[in-house]
This record gives C-alpha cells, structure tokens and sequence, in this order.
C-alpha cells in the first residue's frame, strides 16, 4: 500500500521525498517529451510530504518548479540525498 496510507509505519524513519513540476528544466532538451503525469505526481508528493509532518516522520522534502521524471534529475537527487542515505547505513 502507498506511503501516503501506511504514514504511521514510518513514524521515526528518515525520508527523502522529491518531485519535479513536470515542466521542461535544466536536464531537459528540445528534444524531451513532456511528462504528462508529472503533475500527478507532484500533487502526491505534496499530500505525502503533509503527512509525513502529520506524523512525525523525518523529511527531507525537495520539490522542484521546473523538471520532468528523467534520469538527470534522479541522479541530482541521489547525490542530495546520500548523506542522508550515509548516516542511516551506518
């Protein structure tokens, strides 16, 4: 079941919640399509971001204006999220 549902579970847990706007940003090009369910999803993210602070699970929320679900956006996230990643592995 979606994170959104089962919040309570996480209660405690470290998390890293990201979502781009669907518009064309900086790991896009001319030739990118635009990610039509982008938008969806952004507004999922805002709901589970919501509850995260609703049940005091611990956030790290980046929400992007501009970005489409691509792999240069992923790989910016890993990268801002590995300390967070760093410090639960040991």
């Amino acid at each position: 079941m979606a994170p959104y549902v089962n919040a309570e579970k996480l209660r405690g847990l470290a998390l890293y919640i990201t979502s781009n706007s669907g518009l064309p940003g900086e790991h896009d090009t001319l030739e990118s399509s635009f990610v039509k369910n982008d938008p969806i999803t952004l507004g999922y993210t805002l709901r589970r971001a919501a509850r995260s602070k609703l049940w005091s699970t611990i956030a790290n929320v980046n929400l992007r204006p501009f970005g489409t679900h691509s792999w240069g956006y992923w790989q910016d996230d890993l990268h801002q999220s590995w300390p967070m990643f760093d410090a639960a592995l040991r």
